[in-house]
């Protein structure tokens, strides 16, 4: 008896394991990712059985229904469940498993009647872009002006920065794009004398390619050449 109850605890801090700590990821405020129902759970979870996850949003505040999920359980191989759609960024949500058709009524209920849960996991926040870009407004500039910028914020670290360089205020005549850290000079042998320049950066979540945002633009003016006299 105390090896089974020692191998139930076992395999629910797994479960639980799992799921605490989850970041989904997502676009647009819509979240999406999986639920990972592990092998052996429960031996008297019989393989081809049906049975809903039901995803309950902000538990500690007004709970509501948000998506259930159908899923046949297998317990030699367990199941990958997914979820996508009308979960936000920066939210609470508790998600529990139970009977086949379950019908929503209470969040207590709901509590009371789950097979396994529940589990809770929060949400990522959403990607923002990179702010405060410098240099702005500035003339003399050098042909590889060092660029610098607040980081973006949200989604997943690491991100990507790539900088767009434009000679055009309505930024459509690209001039030079690469990736670039803030405090990285502009390459050399990109830029002109004298010209003006407008340029954004691009932030990508590296573990969300849908995640992207535009920081707003910034402006620049190059310098002249400097004067060289030839001696007689």
């Amino acid at each position: 008896m105390k090896l089974k109850l020692l191998t139930l605890l076992a395999s629910l801090l797994v479960f639980t394991s799992l799921i605490v700590g989850q970041s989904p990821t997502g676009l647009n405020n819509q979240i999406s990712g999986t639920i990972e129902i592990p092998a052996g759970l429960d031996p008297t979870l019989a393989d081809g059985t049906p049975y809903d996850i039901l995803i309950i949003e902000d538990p500690s505040g007004t709970p509501s229904l948000i998506q259930t999920l159908d899923f046949v359980y297998d317990n030699l191989n367990g199941n990958s469940v997914p979820f996508a759609g009308n979960l936000n960024y920066s939210s609470d949500y508790s998600w529990a498993v139970q009977i086949d058709g379950y019908g929503y009524t209470t969040y207590l209920q709901y509590q009371t009647d789950a097979i396994y849960g529940e589990y809770l996991f929060s949400t990522i926040d959403q990607l923002t872009a990179a702010s405060n870009l410098a240099p702005d407004g500035l003339a003399d500039q050098t042909l590889t002006p060092t660029l610098t910028w607040d980081p973006a914020t949200g989604g997943t670290i690491p991100y990507t920065y790539t900088v767009n360089i434009y000679d055009d205020a309505l930024l459509t005549s690209l001039v030079w794009s690469g990736v670039l850290n803030s405090g990285d000079p502009v390459p050399g042998g990109q830029l002109d004398f004298n010209t003006n320049y407008w340029w954004e950066v691009v932030t990508d979540d590296d573990s969300d390619p849908a995640q992207q945002e535009t920081s707003v633009d910034a402006q620049f003016k190059t310098g002249f050449p400097d004067l060289t006299l030839d001696t007689p």
